[in-house]
């Protein structure tokens, strides 16, 4: 999770933007990678999130939050408010999502976000940012501006 901001690109990445882990299930369907994954919220039960920045500093303490209360309303739930801080937990949004493979991960970034789910859509060819996911070598990949495309 991360401000809508590196999602939709309006505004660089600072090193004290908030990037809140959230371990859940493995979501994919094979042990090949997909091109999509679809994270229901109530399906996930008991999820460890961890809150850093982006620089990869400690935000807050780790903790267990429910799946089901991440984005009630399609808006950071009273757990993810305490962990992020009430100015920027409004802004919260899924950014990505990451399956872990041999080199790294597979990044899937996020293009549908609703209160029951969210949609993302593997933008990684081959796995990046090897190593704990806690190292967010693999944030610099997902944040990458898309190239422009030519119409014809």
């Amino acid at each position: 999770m991360g401000g809508i901001h590196l999602l939709n690109q309006t505004t660089p990445r600072r090193p004290d933007d908030p990037i809140v882990l959230v371990q859940v299930p493995p979501q994919e369907a094979s042990a090949s990678p997909t091109t999509t994954v679809v994270v229901r919220w109530d399906a996930l039960g008991l999820c460890p999130v961890r809150p850093l920045t982006a620089s990869g500093d400690t935000l807050a303490p780790d903790r267990d939050i429910d799946g089901s209360v991440l984005f009630p309303d399609a808006i950071a739930g009273p757990d993810l408010m305490a962990m992020a801080g009430p100015t920027v937990a409004p802004g919260l949004v899924p950014l990505c999502y990451l399956a872990q493979h041999t080199g790294g991960y597979h990044v899937f970034a996020q293009i549908r976000f609703h209160p029951e789910d969210a949609c993302f859509i593997r933008i990684t060819p081959r796995p990046v940012g090897d190593g704990p996911v806690e190292a967010l070598r693999w944030l610099p990949p997902h944040s990458r501006p898309t190239p422009a495309r030519r119409s014809a």
